[in-house]
C-alpha cells in the first residue's frame, strides 16, 4: 500500500502540474494574445496618422503650388504671361478685343513667344505679331473659330504642331521666304507673302 500511495501522490501531482502548467500555457497564450492584440492596434492608429499627415501635407503641397502658379502667372490687361530668364511668354488671353495686336513687350521684357493654348478657343478675328516673337506653341490659337487673318513676322522661327487647328478660314499674312510661309504652306492655310 505504500508503494500504491506513492503512486498514487505522484500521479496526483503529475496531474496536478499537468494542469498547472496547462493553466500556465494558457495564461502565457493570453497574455501573448493580448499583447498582439495591443500592438496591431497601435500600429493601425500610427498608420492612421501617418495617412492624415500624408493627406494634410498634399494639400497643403497643393496650396502653396497653386499660389506660386499665381504669382507667376501674370495678368496686364487682357493678357496672362510669365517671364522666364527674361523673356516674357503669352500664356492666356482674356481680353474682349476681337482684332488683337500683342505687344512687343511687357513689363520692360521683350514678348517672345505665344505659349500652349494661349489663344485657344477665343473669339479673336485678327491677330498681329509683333516682331520679337519667336515662337508659337502647340495649340496656341486652336479652335479660334472666327481667326481670319494672323501676321507673322520673320522672327519666327518655330511654330509647333496644332497652333492653328480649327482656324478653317485663315489666311497668314507673312515676309516671302519666312518660316511662317513655309510652315502655312506645308499646312495648307493661305499664305499671303510680301
Amino acid at each position: 500500500m505504500g508503494r500504491i500511495s506513492i503512486l498514487l501522490v505522484t500521479a496526483a501531482l503529475v496531474c496536478l502540474g499537468i494542469v498547472f502548467l496547462g493553466g500556465e500555457q494558457k495564461n502565457v497564450r493570453d497574455e501573448a494574445a493580448l499583447y498582439y492584440k495591443e500592438r496591431v492596434e497601435a500600429l493601425e492608429s500610427e498608420l492612421a496618422t501617418l495617412k492624415q499627415d500624408h493627406y494634410t501635407a498634399i494639400a497643403t503641397y497643393r496650396e502653396q503650388v497653386e499660389e506660386l502658379e499665381s504669382e507667376l502667372t501674370k495678368s496686364r490687361g487682357e493678357y496672362l504671361y510669365v517671364i522666364e530668364d527674361g523673356e516674357v511668354t503669352i500664356t492666356g488671353y482674356n481680353g474682349k478685343e476681337k482684332r488683337v495686336t500683342l505687344p512687343s513687350e511687357i513689363d520692360g521684357f521683350p514678348v517672345t513667344v505665344i505659349g500652349k493654348e494661349a489663344f485657344k478657343n477665343t473669339a479673336v478675328e485678327s491677330v498681329i505679331l509683333p516682331s520679337s516673337i519667336k515662337k508659337i506653341d502647340w495649340f496656341s490659337f486652336f479652335g479660334c473659330k472666327n481667326l481670319g487673318s494672323i501676321a507673322i513676322p520673320k522672327s519666327v522661327e518655330k511654330i509647333e504642331y496644332g497652333s492653328f487647328d480649327g482656324c478653317s478660314s485663315l489666311t497668314v499674312y507673312c515676309e516671302k521666304g519666312s518660316f511662317a510661309e513655309k510652315y502655312a504652306q506645308s499646312y495648307g492655310l493661305k499664305a499671303v507673302s510680301e
